[in-house]
């Protein structure tokens, strides 16, 4: 500080002090240098007090100017670190579980890909070679139209936008289609893209095209159109409009589809399958390949659905399937939301299974949920913002305060700092009796009570999705039922007497195994992922979150623009336990192009302060 001071202001000062300043610094150096530590105190008191002479006192003026230049320096320091460099992360929600858990700590390193321009989406440099599928990508929103809330304060002050951390899934190029919550597809070259089929990393992470049948839910409010009597709804998939329902004065439906860049009419449900073109709602991406699925008992099936008890077998409960959506049937529902809006909502086909005791064990053991919070013995979803309890909020009775999740089977408590404890084997939350694991199912993704069963004609089906892969039906990711189950083959068999029976006006399509995109030959079927799947255009990425029921993700907004790429997750810092270090992602190079720029920059700023450091203080001594 003493130099400092006599560097500025050595001109107002006598050449008698100066003189004695100098010499004062000169022996505290050389003090310094000995490491004598008589002297070193000796003549840093003399410097201390000859700094306090008034001629040598800063002004209010330079304090405050040295405090607002040290803030804004250390801001814009501190900003270029994060953006160009690394960062740390906590993730606010579950879009990302089990991979990465309300409340964990990343650091994200923005050096994989690119060198980014800070407070900018977009890039000085990016390679997009150095991007890997299956690996975890951090991004910002600005500019993405199909997000809403983008929103938040940088430091906790200053506006900024949000940032968000998903899996990389598709590359300019690729094709995707859905099957057996696996992921087919080919490269831009019509290579097969075995990642997410093969990959024991990504063996365990499923993929659902969508969160429910009606897509992006905030677009299905008809609208009256200015120019007829017509109202339209729109349905929108990976950022595009999809599908619209049309209704007329006179009570007429139509339902349309976006198809290569046209509406058409939506074919009628028992109209054979097209192999060419989509002609169905339920085609894209292989949407039919699914079904969401909600526990009933006996009761519940016969006040809230259609089904005859006599026509199902025993069970101690009923998993109800709800499955291949349509435009037009059976009938979508619709009621006003005000202002002559209409809200709709698709309606599916649906069907229903018994289940025994074993049934349920399996459901039981390979159990999850989301996170939630219990209080009073009511429960509500986790938030980081905190939760909302009332009377409706699910009730949990003998349940102490506290938040708890489960995961394959085992539940966990989870302390306030995110660290989770597995539970013992007697607790309460692990009762197997039917009332307990239908409220684990059914409320398990949301804990709210309206997707508990309540209604005949409005039915809310949890975020519970069930497929086929090759025979197996499979539920809460795992194998179910095997495909020579007597219940499976039950089902099937009613499924086939059923659409034998149906007739043009009262359709009904049968909840079956579709197959893979395979050809006869064994080989992917290029054409057919390409014409029914989702294709990635160029300069632009598919992100999906690995909880496909809480994410919002490419299915909602669309695909990733390139600039927006900010960099990846590295480590986990927190919480500590099996996932504790490298995420679960295929490993990045670590000497890549952008981060030997990016620390060689660092050096030379380095080097260049120690420079300058010497240059001063050689400077010093030919004064």
């Amino acid at each position: 500080m003493g130099y400092e001071l006599y560097r500025k202001k050595r001109k107002k000062l006598s050449l008698e002090d100066r003189s004695a300043l100098e010499s004062h610094i000169k022996n505290l150096e050389s003090a310094l240098t000995d490491r004598d530590r008589i002297l070193c105190d000796e003549h840093s008191r003399k410097v201390e007090s000859f700094c306090h002479r008034p001629i040598l006192r800063k002004s209010l003026f330079s304090h405050i100017f040295e405090f607002c230049f040290a803030l804004l320096f250390a801001l814009v320091i501190a900003t270029v670190i994060r953006q160009m460099w690394f960062e740390p992360y906590e993730i606010p929600t579950a879009s990302m579980r089990p991979t990465f858990k309300e409340r964990d700590r990343l650091i994200v390193t923005k050096t994989n890909f690119g060198l980014n321009i800070p407070m900018k989406p977009d890039q000085f440099y990016f390679d997009h070679s150095l991007v890997q599928r299956g690996g975890t990508v951090t991004f910002t929103v600005e500019g993405m139209n199909n997000i809403a809330d983008q929103d938040t304060k940088y430091f906790g002050i200053f506006p900024s936008k949000k940032r968000y951390v998903k899996r990389l899934i598709g590359k300019p190029g690729d094709s995707f289609y859905f099957y057996g919550g696996l992921l087919y597809g080919v490269d831009a070259e019509g290579e097969d893209i075995i990642d997410f089929r093969e990959d024991p990393l990504l063996s365990d992470i499923e993929h659902i095209p969508f969160t429910v049948f009606d897509g992006f839910t905030n677009a299905n409010i008809f609208t009256a159109s200015e120019r007829s009597s017509s109202r339209s709804a729109i349905f929108s998939f990976f950022g595009e409009p999809r599908a619209r329902l049309r209704t007329f004065g006179n009570g007429a439906v139509s339902g349309e589809l976006f198809v290569d860049g046209s509406w058409v009419e939506e074919d009628h449900p028992l109209d054979a399958d097209r192999s060419d073109r989509i002609t169905k709602y339920s085609d894209f991406f292989g949407i039919r390949n699914f079904a969401m699925c909600r526990l009933l008992t006996l009761k519940d099936v016969k006040l809230y659905t259609n089904f005859s008890p006599e026509d199902l077998d025993d069970g101690i409960l009923y998993l109800e399937i709800s499955h291949t959506p349509s435009l037009t049937y059976p009938k979508p529902q619709a009621w006003p939301a005000g202002n002559g809006a209409v809200i709709t909502k698709l309606e599916s086909h649906r069907s229903i299974i018994a289940l025994d005791r074993r049934h349920l064990d399996v459901i039981m053991e390979n159990m999850y949920t989301s996170r939630f919070v219990i209080k009073n013995e009511r429960g509500d979803l986790y938030n980081a913002e905190g939760q909302h309890f009332s009377d409706s909020s699910p009730s949990f009775p003998g349940i102490l305060p506290g938040t708890y999740e489960f995961y394959s089977g085992s539940c966990y408590k989870v302390s306030r700092s995110g660290v989770t404890t597995i539970l013992p084997e007697d607790h309460i939350l692990y009762n197997d009796s039917p009332d307990n694991i239908k409220k684990l199912f059914n409320l398990g993704m949301d804990m709210h009570n309206r997707f508990m069963p309540f209604d005949r004609n409005r039915a809310l089906f949890p975020l519970r999705y069930g497929y086929f892969r090759d025979g197996d039906l499979y539920l809460l990711g795992k194998r179910f039922l095997a495909k020579d189950d007597p219940a499976l083959l039950s089902f099937h068999e009613r499924e086939r007497r059923r659409a034998a029976d149906a007739t043009q006006y009262a359709p009904y399509v049968a909840f079956k195994d579709h197959g893979p995109p395979i050809d006869e030959d064994g080989n992917i079927d290029i054409d057919f992922i390409r014409t029914f799947g989702i294709t990635v255009p160029d300069k632009e990425y598919l992100v999906l979150g690995d909880n496909h029921a809480h994410s919002a993700d490419s299915r909602f907004f669309g695909f990733l623009p390139e600039s927006n790429i900010r960099g990846a997750p590295w480590k986990i810092l927190w919480s500590y336990g099996d996932r504790w270090g490298s995420p679960n992602q295929p490993s990045y190079p670590f000497m890549t192009l952008p981060r030997l720029m990016v620390w060689g920059f660092a050096a030379f700023i380095a080097v260049i302060s120690l420079l300058i450091r010497r240059y001063r203080k050689k400077r010093f001594y030919s004064v």
